[in-house]
């Protein structure tokens, strides 16, 4: 499961892989609230696929790793938001990127429905894939 955190850092070659092609592996989103973990995991498949970014489930595999935190509040001059920030690490674990994508949220309970949730997961994949072009 790509929510779930793996073991394991680095992909042993010693260099930074960033561009288009690159492999990454996502070690954990903290936040999720667990009815809408596969809502996110749906939408970062299909926002990687749609947007050329490569997920793997093996660390040893990956160039880059990714750390998530996903949050909802009122940080939007319109009302609730949602964000996912990502921290992109390297092979050798050092934080090279952050890329933040908020999306506007239900304002009814949590702030965030599981539809929202893998839009919001969609995006952050379109904000990543812009990253790696560069």
């Amino acid at each position: 499961m790509l929510l779930a955190a793996c073991q394991g850092a680095g992909n042993g070659s010693g260099h930074v892989s960033v561009g288009a092609g690159s492999v990454v592996v996502i070690e954990g989103i903290d936040g999720v609230p667990k009815p809408m973990q596969q809502a996110v995991q749906d939408g970062l498949e299909k926002g990687a696929q749609r947007y050329g970014v490569k997920l793997t489930n093996t660390p040893d595999q990956a160039g880059l790793h990714l750390r998530g935190y996903l949050t909802t509040g009122s940080h939007l001059p319109q009302g609730q938001a949602a964000t996912l920030v990502w921290d992109v690490f390297d092979a050798q674990e050092n934080r090279i990127q952050r890329i933040t994508s908020t999306l506007p949220a239900s304002s009814s309970g949590n702030g965030l429905t599981s539809r929202e949730a893998s839009q919001l997961a969609e995006t952050s994949m379109n904000d990543l894939a812009g990253f790696l072009k560069e």
